[in-house]
């Protein structure tokens, strides 16, 4: 699987290891991108990646969006999931990362477009 990791903290790399895991993680996005790992504290920067991602992103693929877990973050899963709205995909499963941040999956949305 083809990842793009962006913003990824040191504590988070560490616990997941995706250099020992079977992906290949590339350096930037690109076009068929299978996978894509965000980190986000504010809407407006998760709104320019999802935006430049969303083409990117190969029609099987996914995007898990970390936001801080403090109830008193400026990102909230709410937040993900409107900005997600936006650009054409929609929630699929939320997890736990740590005890600071929660993670959103996001894929293409089957039935934008189709009306």
């Amino acid at each position: 699987m083809r990842v793009w990791f962006h913003d990824m903290p040191v504590s988070v790399r560490a616990a997941i290891e995706p250099d020992r895991s079977a992906v290949e993680e590339l350096c930037c996005a690109s076009d068929g991108l299978q996978a894509a790992y965000l980190f986000a504290t504010a809407r407006s920067h998760l709104d320019r990646e999802l935006q430049a991602l969303r083409p990117l992103i190969a029609s099987n693929g996914f995007i898990w969006v970390s936001h801080p877990s403090d109830a008193g973050s400026a990102l909230r899963a709410e937040d993900v999931a409107s900005a997600a709205a936006t650009h054409g995909m929609v929630e699929r499963d939320r997890c736990a990362i740590g005890s600071d941040w929660t993670g959103v999956k996001l894929v293409v949305d089957g039935d934008a477009g189709s009306a």
